[in-house]
């Protein structure tokens, strides 16, 4: 990736940004709208990490043809996997996008860790009201060591690069709330170590503080302007003024502040030095403190305003304690330190004449290493300890905290060390009482984080209607397989995840009543123009309606309502069917709605948000004029009717895609734990077993494929043969192209002596059982041709096929839902027919026996008779064993190639590929041995007359029990061979 963006940034094509980091395993919520219109509920990686089709699946049209794509893959990756990664990168990047969103969903479904690198050829905003995805800061350089970030109108980081031919720092620039950044500045030092801070007035400027290699004794400050972050060469030596020279002592960390003077912000240096001074010198170099004793772990922060009015600094000292330096003031001694890296992160606000302050460090608990944090609310009067982290038995270590403080609250960024992937979380709290808790994390990277980066958040400086409490958040990532370290910036996420969204709280109407199912809230207005109230739930059960009523306070008929409610869980409430219609909207209220949780809902808990808004209409993020927005929380349940028995007869086995559960009878039980994987287009034979049964017995069997909570779809009633007597039934289960993916349940139900088996309901004498089937996509290599030729028939067991080469170019039709069975050890002869064959074409063939979806194993490719030439191929099926074929259903692929040797995968000049389904079944040595004891007698005749004309004694696969079948049975009487 990394050359890549160096071809693509020295060719002009990003000018003003970089990468765009989607995911390297994952977070935890999902897009709306897969690439074939679905909604990908569950699409989740094992660990509930988001998917990566996921995020390109949800792009449109033009964000797909702005967007250059490059693959990443993780541990584990073969020579195959490293093809297909390249050929998505192919696709996309000559846009066939839907087609690289298929092959990269399939390699994800083999639990492969994937990264996706997305450039963007135009700039690209991140969106009012929510964060973005993670965007890498300034130029395509390496092995970054230190970030700073500030805001103010516009944002800045500056950035340490310790890599040879990088070394130094740069500063950079985003215009677009951190959707973009543009290096403006890079200094070649070595060594370097740095802060930086903004601030504004009668000229406003960016000041970075840095020390270097080359003069280790002399912290050097440099200025910046603000409208484009080019260094001002007006300003010192050309940008640089030392800021004093500490010999024979050297500097080892610093730290720069502004303080609002009486005429513009004016700069405030701290340094630590090697002899454990502290040092701290105003806009003017005059030098205050008397600190002789610190260590390191230095922090600094500026909440004042007056020259030097609340500045302040934590730092660690030599006696190992946690110390807070307020100027003008004496150190305040905060605690003994124990974390395992000398670090710690204080941050100021003032409100009037009061500042407040917040402090962290990392610290040892019982269970291992968390995080505590001390605040002020009395400019530093007294400190007030709490755990930001409580670490859990068995958790990974939490470290690196980075706090920030503001108005409107406080807020943190930590790293969680779990193995390998390391995260970071965001947390806050909604104000400045001490009784609030903190919010629970939110993990804000989508990249595995190197262990022990600087974290770094700011509260961003907005312009007039914007984000209230708005929060960046930078850190460093680690390239997943050459090692590299780059700096990304994120936007805070807002209240459990979700976007930001606040009103004006004065003089405003405001939410004072909430009522819907179990929720009965009353509330005055809240404080910063939200209210999260998600402590206050209800249960919504999938396709039952609900009555909510909001009323509201200091109304008038100019107001509107609007409620949202994410049903995916994909932390927006962007998707269509999730804004609520209102009635009594515009109006002074109540306003009220009828909330039907639709099929598609993802089970568990979800957002529900609604917003009172005076003259505008309502929207579900940012700011919304004067109103007030609230949160509250629904808890979805699933939606099936109930079913019971009462066991005169009852269901002792279910065989099916790889479940086999005997069971005795419980009138009803819901299987869930037990799982089947499905693939669409499949076929799957199904066998259930009936206990204590008899002739008057009646099976039924569903499967909810839409996911719509109803078995009512027509192709959700699958026929059993037969569906009725003593069983067992058998059936083919066929998942449908369209079926939802993810998880879905099936219902089996034996009835006794009633007309038609119903889905719902109770019968006393019966049983029924639900299950679990997971519903995927086959991830067979794709293969294409252009069907200058194509295959016209193909003939082998039930299938009989003839078609043409409908797609014209890229023919490559999908015919898995056709299927037969083939028996272990016996022969099937397979016949494919070519449509203007020639001389030099040749075919191939090639059963997945093995059922391990690659077709490549030795005796998976068959040898055809009739290639090279213009057909038809014939060839004999014979499903081998050693090793054995596994039973169930499985792929087959037919080719045709015009002067090639047919290949597996990938395209080919002229031809066609054809893909069906080939079901493996136990050879049965007596076909007429219906009850398996070794004899053809009575018993057996009697089963088969039993059977006539509905198929359950089929003996030559015709679907029905005839005279044929009769004839069979006598001329196999007596002993089996």
């Amino acid at each position: 990736m990394f050359d890549q963006l160096t071809r693509m940034v020295h060719s002009g094509r990003i000018v003003r940004t970089l990468l765009l980091s989607l995911i390297l395993i994952a977070t935890t919520a999902t897009e709306a709208g897969g690439p074939d219109g679905r909604s990908p509920e569950c699409s989740n990686t094992p660990d509930g990490r988001r998917t990566v089709w996921t995020h390109l699946a949800a792009l449109d049209g033009s964000e797909r043809k702005n967007a250059v794509l490059d693959i990443e893959l993780g541990a584990g990756a073969i020579a195959p996997d490293k093809a297909n990664a390249a050929r998505i990168a192919a696709l996309w990047n000559n846009g066939s996008c839907d087609e690289a969103i298929e092959i990269l969903r399939a390699l994800e479904a083999g639990g492969l860790p994937v990264a996706v690198g997305v450039s963007w050829k135009e700039p690209v905003p991140l969106g009012a009201g929510g964060r973005g995805m993670d965007v890498r800061v300034g130029a395509p350089n390496v092995w970054a060591k230190q970030v700073s970030l500030e805001g103010a109108y516009d944002t800045y980081a500056a950035v340490v690069w310790d890599h040879p031919g990088e070394w130094g720092w740069s500063m950079n620039m985003s215009q677009d709330n951190g959707a973009n950044w543009v290096e403006t500045y890079h200094k070649y030092t070595t060594d370097a170590v740095l802060d930086l801070d903004t601030g504004g007035g009668t000229i406003w400027f960016v000041y970075v503080a840095y020390v270097w290699a080359g003069d280790p004794a002399v912290p050097k400050k440099s200025r910046f302007r603000l409208d484009d972050g080019t260094i001002d060469t007006e300003y010192g030596n050309g940008g640089v003024e030392d800021v004093y020279d500490a010999a024979p002592a050297t500097v080892k960390e610093i730290g720069i502040d502004m303080t609002e003077g009486f005429f513009e912000w004016s700069t405030f240096v701290f340094a630590l030095q090697s002899d454990g001074q502290l040092r701290f010198f105003d806009a003017f170099g005059e030098e205050w403190t008397g600190v002789t004793n610190a260590s390191g772990g230095l922090d600094t922060a500026s909440g004042g305003m007056l020259l030097m009015w609340g500045n302040v600094a934590s730092y660690i000292g030599m006696d190992g304690g946690v110390y807070v330096l307020r100027l003008p003031g004496d150190p305040v001694y905060l605690a003994q330190f124990t974390g395992d890296h000398e670090h710690t992160s204080i941050d100021a606000y003032a409100s009037g004449e009061i500042r407040y302050y917040i402090c962290a460090v990392e610290h040892e608990y019982p269970n291992g290493q968390g995080i505590k944090h001390w605040l002020s609310v009395d400019d530093g009067e007294s400190w007030s300890p709490a755990a930001l982290v409580y670490p859990g038995s068995g958790e990974g270590e939490y470290m690196m905290p980075s706090v920030a403080v503001s108005g409107d609250g406080y807020a943190a960024i930590y790293q969680q060390q779990t193995g390998d992937f390391d995260q970071v979380f965001f947390t806050n709290k909604p104000d400045l009482e001490l009784g609030e808790w903190w919010r629970d994390p939110v993990p804000i990277n989508d990249y595995a984080v190197d262990t022990g980066t600087p974290l770094e958040i700011r509260r961003l400086i907005k312009t007039p209607g914007e984000e209230l409490y708005a929060y960046g958040i930078l850190y460093i990532t680690q390239h997943p397989e050459y090692w590299f370290t780059w700096p990304l910036y994120d936007r805070s996420p807002g209240p459990g995840g979700y976007c930001h969204a606040w009103g004006y709280p004065y003089p405003a109407p405001y939410i004072s009543n909430v009522s819907v199912g179990s929720i009965d809230h009353s509330s005055e207005m809240s404080y910063g123009g939200y209210g999260e109230h998600t402590e206050y739930s209800t249960e919504m059960e999938i396709g039952t309606e609900y009555e909510l009523t909001v009323t509201a306070t200091d109304t008038v008929e100019a107001d509107e309502c609007g409620v949202w409610i994410d049903w995916n869980r994909d932390l927006d409430s962007g998707d269509s069917y999730e804004t609520i219609s209102v009635s009594g909207t515009p109006g002074e209220g109540p306003y009220t709605a009828v909330i039907v949780p639709p099929g598609s809902a993802t089970l568990g808990e979800t957002r529900m948000r609604i917003r009172i808004a005076r003259g505008v209409a309502p929207e579900p993020c940012g700011q919304g004029g004067e109103g007030e927005v609230e949160d509250y929380t629904i808890v979805v349940s699933a939606g099936y009717c109930a079913a019971s028995g009462g066991c005169g007869q009852y269901i002792s086995r279910v065989e099916l895609a790889g479940m086999d559960n005997e069971s005795g009878c419980d009138e009803y039980t819901n299987y869930g734990p037990i799982v089947g994987d499905l693939r669409t287009a499949a076929a799957y034979p199904m066998t259930i077993t009936i206990g204590n049964g008899y002739d008057g017995n009646l099976g039924g069997l569903w499967i909810d494929w839409n996911r719509d909570y109803l078995f009512d779809g027509a192709d959700e009633t699958i026929a059993l043969s037969p569906n009725w007597g003593p069983g067992p039934y058998k059936a083919t289960v066929i998942p449908p192209l369209d079926a939802a993916l993810g998880e879905t349940r099936m219902r089996v139900r034996v009835h006794r002596e009633v007309e038609w088996a119903d889905p719902c309901g109770d019968e006393p004498y019966g049983e029924v059982e639900d299950y679990v089937l997971n519903i995927v996509e086959p991830v067979y290599c794709t293969a294409f041709s252009e069907c200058d030729e194509y295959i016209s028939r193909v003939q082998v067991g039930d299938i009989d096929n003839a078609s043409d080469c409908p797609l014209g170019w890229f023919g490559c039709p999908d015919f898995t839902y056709l299927s037969t069975e083939v028996a272990m050890g016996t022969e099937t002869p397979i016949t494919i027919t070519i449509n203007a064959g020639e001389g030099g074409d040749r075919g191939g063939l090639w059963i997945d026996w093995n059922q391990d979806q690659d077709l490549d194993d030795a005796e998976e490719t068959i040898t055809l008779d009739g290639t090279p030439g213009p057909g038809p191929y014939t060839a004999t099926i014979t499903p081998p064993t050693d090793p054995p074929a596994e039973l169930g259903a499985t792929r087959m692929r037919v080719r045709v190639v015009r002067d090639h040797e047919p290949e597996l995968c990938g395209e080919q000049d002229a031809g066609e590929v054809e893909d069906y389904t080939i079901i493996v079944v136990e050879g049965q040595e007596c076909p007429a041995d219906f009850d398996d004891n070794g004899v053809v007698d009575t018993a057996d005749l009697l089963y088969l007359l039993g059977c006539w004309g509905i198929g359950c004694g089929d003996m030559d696969g015709d679907g029905d029990t005839d005279t044929v079948d009769l004839l069979a049975l006598l001329g196999a009487w007596g002993e089996c061979p």
